[in-house]
């Protein structure tokens, strides 16, 4: 059963831990990457991160959707098609906010989409009842190691147009062509 419009993909499913689960082998934190596969966040040599705006929760944001202590509203976003959308940052990196979105929002009645993901970048589609979002997360390559979330959502997605992608995901450093 599809949740959103198949046009809204490009904006809106990664999450690698759903979608590439199934390996009983779980790293340690004494495993090490390959040469050369480290992101700028995993040598510890990153920069101090950008000051953002701290704003109130918008009220479209679902009371029951739990974000990770420490989430912030930083920025609305033109919404599109209906749908609410606003920038948050979250203070992990995209594949611990994956593993706490797998975690938490089904214990809140959420369900998940399928997912994708690629390094330093998850996204998904979720909905509870007669409404309906996702989310993009992309890591931060800046100390403290937190996360870019794009976060869109509907109270009743029965109302709603298709979001459409013209000018690509409001998030930073992200390539604005379709994806395979």
């Amino acid at each position: 059963m599809r949740i959103l419009p198949r046009s809204a993909i490009p904006i809106l499913v990664l999450l690698a831990v759903g979608a590439c689960g199934g390996s009983s082998v779980e790293s340690s934190p004494s495993d090490s990457p390959p040469p050369g596969s480290e992101s700028p966040s995993a040598r510890g040599d990153e920069p101090k991160c950008q000051a953002e705006d701290h704003r109130s929760l918008p009220a479209w944001v679902p009371a029951d959707l739990l974000l990770p202590a420490g989430t912030y509203f930083t920025k609305p976003v033109a919404a599109q098609g209906g749908y609410s959308e606003g920038l948050f940052i979250v203070p992990m990196s995209t594949s611990d906010f994956a593993k706490f979105v797998l975690e938490e929002w089904p214990k809140s009645g959420f369900h998940l989409g399928r997912g994708d993901a690629e390094s330093g970048e998850a996204e998904d589609e979720f909905a509870k009842g007669s409404g309906a979002g996702a989310f993009k997360v992309q890591d931060r390559y800046c100390r403290p190691r937190s996360s870019t979330m794009l976060l869109i959502w509907t109270d009743d997605r029965s109302q709603v147009g298709t979001p459409g992608t013209e000018g690509g995901s409001p998030l930073p450093g992200t390539d604005e062509s379709p994806a395979p």
